[in-house]
This record gives structure tokens, C-alpha cells and sequence, in this order.
């Protein structure tokens, strides 16, 4: 693992506290030079600094993903910052499930899911593709959940996933010829430490492999897919689930 991305700087949106700081600091120890956006920037700002103190290098900036000027404007300061972007991680992403049928959920709801879940997305990767384009190539690694609760609460989110996976791989196909891949890493329910006691450690017939999932389990797998190791992989969709979903599909 030691050097895999030396030399590559990597675009990280959504370097927020839990599960965005563990694939940062991995991707970082592997040799890359990281710029981290977040909406709060003092969750980047302290993942960049974490970053620093380990003899990484990490700046970081502010951007509301789903402000499509905004996040155009992210991408501008860490090509000026960096010099060039080999890699988008797409990390952000927000999930409410409101509790209530479709004609129920209110329309700021359906906004902030969609504008997030797949605008936010769209719009990082169509600021990035012409500096990768003008890199000779890149690597775009979008991360959207794989286990969708099926409780129809839960349509709009259901939707903004397979919108995301088809966008995903609608441009991988599209900029292959520009050597720029593009994959979707798909983690299913991982415990973090301000999780409730139901979701924390303890074996649950529910979780993949009958435990929770770790953040570290999502970054080992996203630092393969943006690692030259995976220079044939493209348009592929990466459950890390533990066969939860395979699970949610049976039912």
C-alpha cells in the first residue's frame, strides 16, 4: 500500500467526520496530496490538520454540494491549489428517510435528497472532467449506498442511487476514450462511534456478515478502485455490504 498514489492529488468531497476522515487519512497514507471540501468547513479543517500532523499533505475548502456555482467554484481553488486533480472521490451525500408515503414528503425533502444525492454528484464530476481531460486521464470513484431500506418512505432515496449509478456509468463509458474511469463504491451499514447501541458492535442477524461494517472496510476498497491496481476497472458498481443487499433483494 505504502506510495500506491504518490504523486496523484485527489479531490475529496464531503471529508466529513466519520467515514469521509478514514478513507481521506488511508488515501493520504498511500501518498496522495488531498484537498478536502465539506458544507462545514471545520470538519475538513480538522481532517486536513489530523492529515498534517500524520506527514500527509491536505488543504481544504467549504462547498454546499448541491449549489451547483459553488461546487464549481470548489473545484477551480483545488486545481489552483494542487496544480492538477487526478482524483474525484464523491463522498457527500445526505439521507433522511421523512417516514411518510411519496405524496406525503414535502417538496424541500425531495430538493435536498435529489439535490445532494445526484445533482451534487453531477455537478463535481462535470467541474473535474476538463482538468482530467487536460492531465491525459483520471479517476472518478462516486459513493452512494448500497442497501436501500425498502420501507417506501425510502422511494426518493431508492431513485437518487440509481440515478447516481447510471450517471456514473454513462460517463465512464462516455470519457473511456480519455482515459478517465469511473466507478461507484456502494457501503452498506457501517457503525460509527455516535451510532445508537441497535447499529453499534454487537452481531446482528441484519448486518452483512452478521456485523457491522467498519469505515475502514469502505477505505481499503475505494483505495484499490483509485489505485492502479484497478486500471481496467471501470463502470463497475462495488457493494461493501457484507451481502446485506443480496439480503434486501430476497426479501
Amino acid at each position: 500500500m505504502s506510495g500506491i498514489l504518490t504523486g496523484k492529488n485527489v479531490l475529496f468531497m464531503g471529508a466529513g467526520p466519520n467515514m469521509g476522515r478514514v478513507m481521506a487519512r488511508l488515501l493520504a497514507q498511500a501518498g496522495a496530496r488531498l484537498h478536502l471540501v465539506a458544507k462545514d468547513g471545520s470538519a475538513a479543517a480538522a481532517v486536513a490538520q489530523e492529515i498534517g500532523e500524520n506527514g500527509g499533505l491536505a488543504t481544504y475548502g467549504t462547498a454546499d454540494i448541491a449549489d451547483g456555482e459553488a461546487v464549481h467554484k470548489a473545484v477551480q481553488i483545488a486545481a489552483q491549489q494542487m496544480g492538477k486533480i487526478d482524483i474525484l472521490v464523491n463522498n457527500a451525500g445526505t439521507f433522511h428517510d421523512p417516514g411518510v408515503l411519496l405524496h406525503e414528503t414535502s417538496m424541500e425533502h425531495v430538493r435536498e435528497l435529489l439535490g445532494v444525492n445526484v445533482e451534487g454528484e453531477v455537478y463535481t464530476m462535470q467541474a473535474v472532467l476538463p482538468y482530467m481531460i487536460k492531465s491525459g486521464g483520471g479517476s472518478i470513484l462516486n459513493i452512494a449506498a448500497a442497501s436501500v431500506p425498502l420501507e417506501i418512505g425510502n422511494v426518493l432515496y431508492a431513485g437518487a442511487r440509481t440515478a447516481l449509478i447510471t450517471a456514473s456509468q454513462r460517463v465512464a463509458r462516455a470519457y473511456r476514450s480519455r482515459q478517465i474511469r469511473v466507478n461507484v463504491l456502494s457501503p452498506g451499514m457501517v457503525y460509527t462511534a455516535n451510532q445508537t447501541p441497535t447499529l453499534g458492535p454487537v452481531p446482528h442477524p441484519e448486518q452483512g456478515l452478521y456485523r457491522p461494517g467498519a469505515a475502514e472496510d469502505i477505505a481499503w476498497t475505494a483505495l484499490y478502485l483509485l489505485s492502479p491496481d484497478a486500471a481496467w476497472v471501470s463502470g463497475a458498481v462495488v457493494d461493501v455490504d457484507g451481502a446485506q443487499s443480496r439480503e434486501e433483494l430476497g426479501r
